[in-house]
């Protein structure tokens, strides 16, 4: 069938100048196989309707299926759409698609999502029931603004860990351009004493780190994070962090996604002064107007004296336990000072910088 080659990403294999891998083979897969191949329209199965068939009213009766929620009418949506246009081109099986230009629902109203404060984020770096390698996910994802794809996938060949570099490099993002920079001091830090310790030689954060009960063999490969959201508000109440906004969702309102990783890197970073474009060397943005949306809470986090994040090296304790010697040099390297990575040029500032009230203030290591 060919909705197995494309999430299969055979029909990509095929046809390299026409057809992109598929980003998400499972996600696809389950949504066709939750919401579309089984629903019934006159008598049949979707799945067994030929494509020459299939017409306007199979779409619509699909997406009028109570079981599927409304959130996700508009994904389904998209497959059923790209699907029969791959059968028109490059796959040839009929000659136009049964849907009409702009058949697509509409998007989904956006709602209000949250952010951490960097005091929120340090408690649960120190909350010890959180597996080490997923803390340490979290820590960078705050400091570096990957998407989660990326930094799931990071191998050690991507980090370029030598002192006074630090650098990571991604061949290929959701935007399909490599990008790359300079590692926020801590951050290169940290990695480097996790590399002395940890279980794979190819991944950053792989599966074989996760503390596990049962009886089967681990795989070298990167840890799972579909369930990451529900994890982080656990251990975030578990740290004392119970903000409404980041645990209760309401018609208006997300809880708190691990996506939201990113969006707090966004705001610390510009509440800071660090420009559009620094951040947007880093998070892969390609235009000005998605920050537009993270500047308002950056203008507030300016009026709380939010600071940048304490050095992730020293506030996770297993980390910093470990000691300069856990990430010697043969030329004794320096000390990672703190701080986020520096700019090229001096970045304007949005606003004055107000010490924070609600946080002890650090002491430097001397």
């Amino acid at each position: 069938m060919l909705f197995r080659s494309w999430v299969s990403g055979k029909l990509a294999t095929l046809y390299p100048d026409r057809v992109k891998a598929v980003r998400h083979p499972k996600t696809n897969r389950e949504r066709l196989n939750n919401h579309v191949l089984d629903v019934v329209f006159q008598g049949r199965r979707t799945r067994d309707v030929p494509l020459h068939e299939f017409t306007q009213d199979h779409a619509e009766h699909i997406l009028r299926v109570p079981t599927l929620p409304a959130g996700s009418r508009r994904h389904v949506a998209v497959v059923i759409n790209r699907l029969l246009n791959l059968a028109v081109t490059p796959a040839r099986i009929i000659p136009r698609s049964p849907l009409p230009t702009r058949w697509l629902p509409i998007p989904n109203p956006l709602k209000a999502r949250g952010h951490l404060y960097p005091a929120e984020v340090d408690a649960l770096m120190s909350y010890a029931d959180a597996p080490l390698v997923k803390r340490l996910y979290i820590g960078v994802a705050v400091r570096e603004g990957p998407r989660k794809g990326n930094l799931v996938n990071l191998e050690w060949a991507n980090l370029d860990l030598a002192e006074n570099r630090g650098t990571v490099t991604f061949d290929e993002t959701k935007t399909g351009e490599a990008i790359a920079w300079k590692l926020d001091a801590g951050t290169a830090e940290a990695l480097r004493r996790w590399k002395t310790i940890c279980p794979s030689k190819v991944w950053v954060f792989p599966e074989l780190a996760v503390p596990t009960g049962r009886k089967q063999e681990r795989r070298d490969q990167p840890m799972y994070v579909t369930n990451l959201s529900r994890l982080l508000r656990d251990w975030l109440l578990k740290c004392g962090v119970d903000r409404p906004q980041l645990h209760t969702p309401t018609e208006k309102r997300l809880a708190l996604r691990a996506h939201d990783l990113r969006a707090t890197f966004v705001t610390v970073a510009l509440a800071v002064g660090k420009t559009d474009s620094w951040v947007m060397d880093r998070t892969g943005h390609k235009s000005y107007q998605m920050l537009s949306r993270y500047k308002r809470s950056a203008r507030m986090a300016v009026e709380m004296g939010i600071e940048w994040f304490a050095p992730l090296h020293e506030i996770i304790p297993e980390l910093a336990a470990l000691g300069d010697a856990g990430s010697a040099t043969p030329d004794g390297g320096a000390k990672a000072q703190t701080g986020p990575a520096p700019e090229p040029t001096t970045a304007p500032s949005n606003g004055p910088r107000l010490p924070r009230s609600d946080v002890p203030r650090r002491t430097e290591r001397r």
